[in-house]
C-alpha cells in the first residue's frame, strides 16, 4: 500500500524544524494550510536566489498534491543528486519511488478509458 506523502511529512519532524527558517515560514504556512500553488509559488521566488537543496524537497511534495508526478520526480531527484548519502535523500527515494507508481498507475487507467 502506498503511503500518504502527507503522513510521512508530518511524521518526519526533523524535516519541517530543518525548513523552519525565515525564508521556508510564508512556504511552510501555505503549505501547512495546503495551500499548494501558493506553497509552489512561493518556493519557485525562493529558489531564484538559494541553491537549498531543501527546497526541492518541499517542491517535490507541493507537485505531489498538485498531482504533477513527474514534476515532483523531478524535484526530488533534484534534492538527491544535490544530497547524496544522507538521512533525508532516504525519504526523497520512497517519495519518488511513490511518484513513480502513481505516475504508472495514471498513465495505465488512461490507456483503459482509452479502450473503453
Amino acid at each position: 500500500m502506498i503511503r500518504n506523502l502527507d503522513e510521512s511529512f508530518y511524521q518526519e519532524d526533523y524535516v519541517i524544524k530543518k525548513l523552519n527558517n525565515n525564508y521556508f515560514e510564508d512556504a511552510l504556512l501555505k503549505y501547512s494550510v495546503k495551500d499548494y500553488e501558493g506553497t509552489k509559488k512561493e518556493l519557485l521566488s525562493i529558489l531564484k536566489n538559494s541553491t537549498d537543496p531543501d527546497i526541492y524537497y518541499l517542491l517535490g511534495l507541493t507537485e505531489y498534491h498538485l498531482n504533477s508526478f513527474s514534476s515532483s520526480i523531478k524535484y526530488f531527484s533534484k534534492f538527491i543528486e544535490l544530497k547524496p548519502s544522507t538521512f533525508e535523500c532516504g525519504f526523497c527515494y520512497l517519495h519518488r519511488g511513490e511518484c513513480y507508481l502513481l505516475l504508472e498507475n495514471l498513465i495505465m487507467l488512461k490507456m483503459i478509458l482509452f479502450m473503453l
